[in-house]
Order: C-alpha cells, then sequence, then structure tokens
C-alpha cells in the first residue's frame, strides 16, 4: 500500500480488514471419533486436520496406530477362519462320499 501511495495512486482502496475465523473442532480429543479419523487419514495433510498439529507420539496417534494393527490382525483371523470353514465342508462331503 505504502508503495502505491507513493506513486501517486490511493492505495487505501486496496485495504481490508481481515477477521479472524475460529475454527471449530470436528471431535474432540481422546474420543473414538477421533482415533477412528486418525485411523482413515492417508495423508500427512488428513493427519495434521485431525490431530491438530499433535505429535506423533500422542496418546490419540499411538491408540489409532494399535486400532491399524488389530484391524489387520482381525483381518487376517476372518480370512483364515473363512477358509478352515471352506476346508471343514469340503472335508466333511469326502467323508460322506
Amino acid at each position: 500500500m505504502l508503495f502505491l501511495t507513493q506513486n501517486g495512486y490511493d492505495g487505501a482502496v486496496l485495504y481490508i480488514e481481515v477477521k479472524e475465523v475460529k475454527k471449530d473442532c470436528l471431535t474432540v480429543p481422546h474420543s473414538k471419533e477421533q482415533i477412528d479419523m486418525i485411523v482413515k487419514a492417508t495423508t500427512h495433510g488428513q493427519l495434521l486436520c485431525t490431530t491438530r498439529d499433535a505429535h506423533l507420539t500422542s496418546n490419540d496417534m499411538l491408540a489409532a496406530f494399535e486400532a491399524k494393527i488389530k484391524e489387520g490382525e482381525i483381518k487376517k483371523l476372518e480370512q483364515s477362519e473363512k477358509e478352515q470353514q471352506f476346508q471343514k465342508s469340503v472335508h466333511s462331503k469326502v467323508m460322506k462320499s
């Protein structure tokens, strides 16, 4: 603005007042919802938004990492259970024959 005024232009025309916008929290810290959002986050930007710039060693982040590991283990167990049921049904059909 000063540059424009010094060169004969009306720099005050470009002046605006920026109002600070208060961001509402999407989730409450240490809640199940926040941990679920952290688990679903796939980029650094999403992690920063969900944790509000918390450290990677915060309780919510560690709980989310643990939840990801548990989900993976549950999927593996469900898959092995389906395979065992299939093998059991095949075995019982063979034994009946």
